[in-house]
């Protein structure tokens, strides 16, 4: 078996952006999207064109499931001006769910962790 000549086309290596600076806090009961963007304030929304690179980043550091920054066994919430982002782990591995603002929130249970740019 020959292995494949190279081709003289060189392909560029990108590193993953550096991540902004985020506060995060947890759910202790049962409470829904508008309430916790209630509690939140006014500065916590992620830009739209930033949300999937930033949880993409996270759920790099975290890829098998491994403990750290977002919940493996809750919602990781993220709001942006149009949409809630929801990253949960299940068995198939991590899914991204957007939610538009126009159809309404969810309701979210304890243990669920939300996100906020610091």
């Amino acid at each position: 078996m020959a292995l494949s000549q190279p081709t003289g086309m060189a392909r560029e290596l990108t590193t993953l952006p550096v991540l902004p600076s985020m506060q995060l806090r947890n759910v202790f009961a049962r409470i829904n999207d508008e309430q916790i963007e209630a509690l939140l304030g006014e500065r916590h929304l992620f830009a739209d064109g930033l949300i999937y690179l930033l949880i993409g980043a996270l759920i790099a550091e975290q890829p098998d499931g491994e403990q750290g920054t977002l919940s493996t066994d809750s919602d990781n919430l993220f709001y942006t001006p149009s949409s809630v982002v929801n990253a949960y782990l299940e068995d198939a591995g991590w899914q991204i769910i957007k939610l538009r603002r126009e159809l309404g929130g969810l309701a979210r249970f304890p243990g669920a962790r939300v996100f906020t740019p610091a």
